[in-house]
């Protein structure tokens, strides 16, 4: 009449796995923003951010664990920039994320065209045991942990 005792602790422990592995995923989720460029705010909608050749660009990611890169296309230019960020783990804020930081390069330090062009800049957070060496573009295109895409503009040297 009853189910056996064994039956119902197999039972218990496969809705406990299932639970463990749903709440696992929801937290692993990791998510990343740009929230400064130079020392304009980003904000949605603000249109383009102007920079000079060289510009810190900072944000925030929730895991901490993550490496973090910005990724830096021009529309017309043939491949992107990548920098790396540093990742502050002292000091989370006060809902548990972590600010980066990145110095990006838009574009050279003279030349003809430099001044007007356009970019865009794009965080991307990956599992730092993924990144191989030569497989460091791959691991970004394939990442799930990616910005917005801000758009931004040199105006000066």
């Amino acid at each position: 009449m009853f189910p056996a005792k064994g039956a119902v602790m197999m039972s218990v422990c496969r809705f406990l796995t299932i639970l463990l592995l749903f709440t696992t995923s929801a937290f692993a989720q990791s998510e990343i923003t740009i929230d400064r460029v130079g020392s304009e705010p980003v904000r949605v909608g603000d249109g383009a951010k102007s920079v000079a050749f060289t510009a810190l660009i900072e944000g925030v990611v929730t895991n901490p664990e993550l490496s973090v890169y910005v990724v830096v296309t021009s529309p017309g230019a043939a491949g992107e920039r990548i920098f790396t960020a540093v990742v502050d783990i002292s000091r989370p804020d006060s809902i548990g994320r972590y600010r980066w930081r990145a110095v990006c390069q838009f574009g050279e330090l003279t030349g003809q065209g430099a001044i007007g062009v356009s970019y865009e800049a794009q965080a991307i957070a990956v599992n730092p045991s993924i990144v191989k060496r030569g497989r460091l573009l791959e691991a970004l295109t394939a990442s799930e942990v990616k910005s917005t895409v801000i758009p931004i503009t040199r105006t000066r040297n």
